[in-house]
């Protein structure tokens, strides 16, 4: 390891110390929350609500929206449609969404 990130570790290591010394008590809490029964949702329009810290209030939506298009892929001499199902985490009530991805596509392909 070269000298500068040595020293570089040697600092973090002096910070963390004293941050873990200096304060009195740390406190988590987890809430675990068992769908009873499982569910699968697989159809447009499908919407599941998530309430994170079950006070009673949806934190996130998770949706799904399809979209179908006739013709659209021209492949070896045939046209096919296609489905494009998106999933989408929107959040609410002032809540966020680190990162810039919310939404996944699946394609299928139709002749």
């Amino acid at each position: 390891m070269n000298l500068n990130k040595q020293k570089l570790l040697n600092a973090y290591s002096a910070f963390a110390t004293f941050f873990l010394l200096s304060h009195d008590e740390i406190k988590g809490e987890i809430i675990y929350t068992d769908i009873v029964p499982d569910e699968t949702y697989s159809t447009n329009g499908d919407e599941y609500l998530v309430d994170l810290n079950n006070d009673g209030v949806t934190d996130f939506s998770i949706n799904i929206i399809d979209i179908s298009s006739s013709n659209v892929f021209f492949v070896m001499s045939e046209y096919y449609s296609a489905l494009i199902q998106n999933v989408f985490i929107l959040p609410t009530d002032g809540n966020a969404i680190a990162g810039s991805i919310v939404a996944g596509s699946y394609f299928s392909l139709m002749p």
